[in-house]
């Protein structure tokens, strides 16, 4: 598998994103696609590039690293309160891969777009090749993906 990933991938259109760490040209990807919600998944806290034209949230996880489950239920709380507004959400880390992946998973199966029995490494890698980079990060998607699959 190659570990490259495209700056921007539409997840569900106009609903959730993927990307790369944002630098000016992504930065206007996102208003071109009218992205709202920006939520980083990395160590590093890029507020001060974002935060005056987007609404910005940090939950710090570890390169190659899995979600807490409190940062979890931070996530979907914040998908779900600004999705149920119908503002675009993008995810990034700084590959926008393992982390985004494992989020994007996690948004995907909570609200359904991951049908039962369908393996959500298999669907994420259909729409972004390089997510999910580690044992780890599989695992946590196929359980959460149990989880929430209707």
């Amino acid at each position: 598998m190659k570990n490259n990933s495209e700056p921007f991938t539409w997840i569900v259109k106009n609903k959730m994103a993927a990307s790369w760490w944002p630098d000016a040209s992504e930065i206007e990807i996102y208003k071109r696609e009218k992205i709202k919600i920006i939520i980083n998944c990395s160590e590093f806290d890029n507020r001060k590039e974002l935060s005056k034209d987007f609404e910005y949230f940090h939950i710090n996880i570890p390169d190659f690293g899995t979600p807490t489950k409190s940062q979890l239920d931070k996530f979907l709380e914040i998908t779900s309160k600004y999705g149920a507004n119908g503002d675009p959400i993008v995810v990034h880390c700084v590959a926008g891969c393992g982390r985004t992946g494992i989020m994007i998973v996690v948004w995907a199966a909570y609200n359904g777009y991951i049908p039962k029995g369908l393996d959500p490494v298999k669907w994420i890698r259909k729409l972004r090749p390089c997510c999910l980079e580690t044992k780890e990060q599989m695992d946590l998607a196929r359980q959460i993906a149990r989880k929430y699959q209707k």
